[in-house]
């Protein structure tokens, strides 16, 4: 109904293509978010509006673990109000899962935007970077 209406839209048109109690919304151009992360976001999500990952210092939008329902209906209100998509979260105000725990289970690659083929060779050093500096340890 809501042509080029963002990701709010997006959001609320995933979320009414599912029964799920949960769901885990992930950006296309971050192909780097890892399991580890994952589960921790779905385990904190539990009981709750949803998580999301605290990371360089700031609320990150995705990846976003949404209770479906909750989800559902703060989007139907967020659409007819024309908000955006930090509007949503701070309506939704998931539990964030802390920094520290997220730098334990995931390297700055999971928060990287690949759009672009320099993206995706910036995200490869980056890994790769990121693999030797945890052997180290």
């Amino acid at each position: 109904d809501r042509e080029d209406a963002g990701p709010v839209a997006g959001l609320a048109t995933a979320l009414s293509a599912t029964e799920a109690r949960y769901a885990a919304v992930l950006p296309c151009d971050r192909p780097a978010v890892g399991t580890a992360l994952l589960a921790r976001l779905i385990s904190a999500a539990r009981g709750e509006s949803g998580s999301v990952a605290r990371f360089d210092g700031r609320r990150q939008p995705f990846p976003l673990v949404v209770h479906v329902r909750v989800g559902r209906s703060t989007c139907r209100r967020m659409l007819d109000a024309g908000a955006s998509l930090a509007s949503l979260l701070a309506e939704l105000d998931p539990v964030e899962v802390p920094e520290a725990e997220v730098r334990a289970l995931a390297s700055s690659a999971a928060f990287a935007d690949v759009d672009e083929p320099a993206d995706l060779r910036r995200l490869e050093a980056l890994s790769a970077a990121d693999a030797r500096t945890r052997g180290r340890r």
